[in-house]
């Protein structure tokens, strides 16, 4: 993703606003990776905005010849691992929703509008796989890798999720 690179660069250099950019890109898929080590939303925001302060803090060590999004979800690991063992607690159970076959086909060409509206009225976790997968391009292997989950977790969340928007698209139609 050269844009990313491209902020990634900028904020190795100092530029405040690239790095406003690449918080607010990664917020999502960030929360989703905290809730999924502490289980609670409220630890999740204090995970995230630690990340985001370590993110700062070492962004001139980013190598920018890497990818951005794994670099910082590593940083969201490593956040709330440390919360909790300074809370003295284990990461939170993981989902072991059943596989499904496949994902259904996305809907084509959306209103896109109505889309990037709702997006924010899905669950944490469905909505950090679609933003990975839809705008940082990963696959799902490798959200399931990010997201330390099953690719068989992954993909009901993206399934949900697409069904939920499609549900949604379908009543704003009306």
């Amino acid at each position: 993703m050269t844009a990313e690179r491209d902020l990634a660069q900028m904020a190795r250099t100092g530029d405040r606003n690239a790095l406003d950019a690449l918080a607010r890109r990664w917020d999502g898929p960030v929360f989703a990776v905290c809730l999924r080590f502490l289980g609670r939303p409220d630890e999740a925001r204090d995970a995230v905005q630690e990340t985001f302060k370590r993110m700062i803090t070492s962004i001139a060590t980013f190598d920018p010849a890497r990818d951005f999004g794994p670099w910082v979800l590593s940083i969201a690991r490593n956040c709330s691992r440390d919360l909790l063992q300074k809370r003295g607690r284990s990461p939170a159970a993981l989902d072991e929703t059943p596989e499904p076959a496949a994902l259904p086909p996305v809907t084509p060409n959306p209103d896109v509008e109505t889309l990037r509206a709702l997006l924010p009225k899905l669950p944490a976790m469905e909505r950090a796989v679609l933003e990975l997968r839809l705008r940082h391009d990963l696959s799902l292997e490798d959200i399931a890798r990010e997201l330390q989950m099953p690719a068989g977790t992954v993909r009901s969340h993206a399934s949900r999720a697409i069904g939920r928007l499609r549900a949604w698209m379908k009543e704003e139609a009306r």
